[in-house]
């Protein structure tokens, strides 16, 4: 009785919340498009080859490719992804004919399958836009046992369903979702440039830097959220990708760095106008990037942006050298280096922003010096690729989770289906791949919605029945309305709503293949009954936190990471680190921040109520990742000499304050996910307490009036080091109320 209620309650819930939400008219161009490319496929699959198999195959692989995946980006890449999706499904086509015959043959390959074809989600892109649809095909073909004498029939249906789907999807409203993430790129690096040019004063000045602080904050939040929910990001190996991604972080910690500057200008006696000039030459190279992403034609020149921070280091070293060799240090010269430092952290930002815009587009970059090492991403296609599924190949990865879980209840619903002997057992599969999440209540929530919409659809599907009865003119006049409706509501309208109508087509279309009246529901209605409880079990045992939990514990091990990559470069500069200690952290750190990312998507994925606002865990996961680019930063400065001998003292000191700031993060990241087993050491009792800024300027009083160039370089290798302390701690200051809300909200 209860089961009665939680489904009708769920069929009142979803008609009562049901609106459309269909941003840019995507589900509407998808749906369009598989309602024209599917019948027309049936009919020439039923009425000229007389294959119900070729008619299954093709019918549902046409609906997977159309809805399922959707490839978007430029035409020609969108082609190759198609023809890669039928030249790989009929591959699985063939191999799941091929296991059909054994029960154990077939629950093996299911299992090897599933959790290959759901790990690869982690490379992104097409990858992961085509995962299910690949993953079906082998579902088709290895539920129902079948010869090789089926196997050309399979294949010719899915490889056509590939090739109606290629013209449909190019011709018929084809999608640009990149060209809209790049043209809010655009928008947020506009906004972000004009942020920085804003004047400084009172009066109608201070209104117009409130208002491009506004208006810079809107355009960054405008494009995470778009980034964040499109349902397949241009994250994969390509450098074009990667450079993207590294994109929507760099404009956020541009907007984030201006919003500080023009929240708290410089006072009159410690601004200048080289900081001006640099903050301009920032601005122009953040509009000069957001046009080529709009008009990839035009090339992005770092030169001048280049030049500026030349111009500004040699002047900033000229007049801190004034002062402190004339040994008149004073409180000015300290903030002097603070206001200087804060101008050129929005240019470092800036300048990886805009070279990473020109990746993105594809563009000309033209650059007259590596000053600056920009985080771009360098490594080769087949190294980042190995990196990626490396750092997942460990069974605390999101991914590594995902593909044993989907494993185990693909291969126990083949298992089911075959020796339960059910009809269509290839719906107690379907079923249990649907409702299937990350989290066991969130399986359970949407086992609840499934079965929801099953029993709504079949109440459908019988009326409609009733009413078409056994005329193949009626039934195929409702086809086209039936795909059209299970194309669209699921995502513009209600899963429920989505899942009721594609209940009502599969009774449809297997009525038009082998008819049998309304029985063909109620076995619809049995099967994902079935595939449901099995979901709903696995997902109960195997990790059940979900992708929540997986997020926390990724979020602390980047703060682990993070605080060790930053530790290790800046002990690095002050000659009190070794490289290879760099490297193993900056390997570490690479690793857990990619993990990080792919937990958050994951996690953005998953249904039901969320416990925090997903700012908060956003926050966390950027202020994590400013840590990678602080470490980035800092190994960009060493050098092959050590400081000088006179520094020794001063480097020491600095060496233990580093230390302290590393002991804080790692303590930022237990208070997320506190690991009982692996608590944050103790800060020792001689712990240095000294401003990073003061042991500056004792490096000045201690450096020989007469070594200038070496002894001013060397100040200022313990000055940037000093300036990367205070930023981050800053930083850390910004993520309290973030940290704070999920200390609430402890429990799973």
């Amino acid at each position: 009785m209860t089961a009665v209620r939680s489904v009708a309650a769920g069929v009142v819930h979803a008609a009562r919340t049901a609106r459309l939400h269909d941003p840019g008219r995507v589900a509407l161009r998808r749906a369009a498009r598989a309602a024209i490319a599917m019948p027309l496929l049936l009919t020439l699959s039923l009425e000229k080859w007389h294959s119900p198999q070729t008619a299954t195959f093709a019918a549902f692989g046409t609906f997977s490719m159309l809805v399922f995946a959707d490839f978007g980006g430029p035409p020609g890449a969108r082609a190759a992804a198609y023809v890669a999706l039928a030249g790989g499904g009929a591959l699985l086509i063939a191999a799941g004919t091929l296991l059909s015959g054994a029960t154990w043959l077939a629950a093996a390959g299911m299992a090897a399958v599933g959790f290959v074809v759901v790990f690869a989600g982690v490379l992104g892109g097409y990858v992961a836009a085509g995962g299910f649809a690949a993953l079906l095909a082998f579902v088709l073909a290895v539920i129902s046992p079948a010869t090789l004498a089926d196997l050309p029939a399979r294949v010719l249906g899915w490889v056509a369903a590939g090739a109606v789907s290629v013209i449909a999807a190019l011709v018929l409203w084809p999608a640009h979702q990149r060209q809209t993430l790049r043209r809010l790129a655009a928008a947020a690096g506009t906004a972000i440039a004009d942020l920085i040019a804003a004047p400084s004063g009172s009066g109608a000045h201070l209104t117009t830097v409130r208002e491009r602080r506004a208006r810079a904050a809107a355009a960054a939040t405008s494009l995470e959220r778009f980034y964040a929910a499109a349902p397949y990001r241009p994250a994969g190996p390509t450098t074009r990708d990667q450079a993207f991604a590294y994109l929507v972080r760099e404009l956020r910690w541009v907007q984030q760095s201006a919003d500080e500057l023009a929240a708290a200008p410089a006072p009159p006696d410690t601004s200048s106008a080289d900081d001006q000039r640099l903050a301009a030459a920032a601005a122009a190279a953040l509009r000069d990037a957001a046009a080529t992403l709009v008009d990839p034609r035009r090339p992005v020149d770092l030169t001048p942006l280049e030049q500026a921070r030349r111009g500004h280091m040699t002047a900033l070293r000229a007049s801190l050298g004034a002062t402190l060799h004339g040994r008149n240090v004073a409180r000015s010269g300290e903030s002097r280096l603070y206001d200087a430092s804060r101008v050129r952290i929005v240019a470092f930002a800036a300048l990886s922003a805009a070279a990473n815009a020109a990746l993105t587009a594809g563009a000309p970059l033209v650059s007259g010096d590596a000053d600056g090492s920009p985080l771009v991403p360098h490594d080769r296609p087949v190294r980042r690729l190995a990196t990626e599924l490396l750092s997942h190949l460990r069974i605390a990865s999101v991914w590594s989770q995902a593909g044993i879980r989907a494993a185990i209840a693909l291969a126990a619903a083949v298992v089911i289906a075959r020796v339960g002997n059910f009809e269509h057992g290839f719906w107690v599969v379907l079923a249990a791949l649907s409702v299937l999440k990350s989290r066991a209540v969130d399986t359970r929530h949407t086992a609840w919605q499934a079965l929801a919409g099953t029993v709504a659809g079949f109440a459908v599907a019988s009326a409609l029945s009733a009413v078409v009865g056994g005329p193949r003119p009626a039934s195929w006049i409702a086809l086209p309305i039936c795909v059209f409706l299970a194309a669209y509501t699921p995502t513009a309208v209600h899963f429920v709503i989505g899942q009721s109508m594609f209940t009502v087509l599969v009774v449809l279309l297997l009525n038009l293949t082998q008819p049998q009246g309304w029985r063909t529901g109620l076995v619809r209605l049995e099967d994902i009954v079935v595939g449901i409880g099995t979901a709903v079990i696995v997902g109960a045992l195997f990790w059940p936190r979900g992708a929540r939990g997986q997020l926390r514990a990724s979020l602390r091990s980047l703060f682990e990471t993070g605080a060790a990559y930053v530790a290790a470069s800046a002990r690095s500069v002050l000659g009190r680190g070794s490289d290879d200690a760099v490297a193993a952290a900056q390997t570490a750190c690479l690793a857990a921040n990619l993990r990080a990312d792919d937990a958050f998507a994951t996690f953005l994925n998953e249904r039901g109520p969320k416990q925090l606002p997903i700012s908060t865990w956003s926050d966390l996961l950027v202020g994590g990742g400013q840590l990678r680019v602080v470490g980035e930063a800092l190994a960009g400065l060493r050098h092959e000499r050590p400081p000088l001998p006179a520094l020794s003292d001063v480097t020491r000191e600095m060496s233990e304050v580093v230390g302290d700031l590393e002991q804080a993060i790692v303590a930022a990241g237990h208070s997320i996910a506190p690991d009982a087993r692996r608590p944050p050491s103790a800060p020792p009792p001689n712990a240095s307490t000294r401003d990073p800024m003061e042991l500056v300027v004792e490096a000045g009083r201690a450096t020989p009036a007469g070594a200038s160039d070496a002894g001013m370089r060397d100040i200022l290798q313990v000055a940037w080091v000093a300036v990367w302390i205070v930023y981050l701690h800053r930083t850390l200051d910004r993520l309290k109320q973030a940290l704070a809300q999920v200390r609430m909200v402890h429990g799973d």
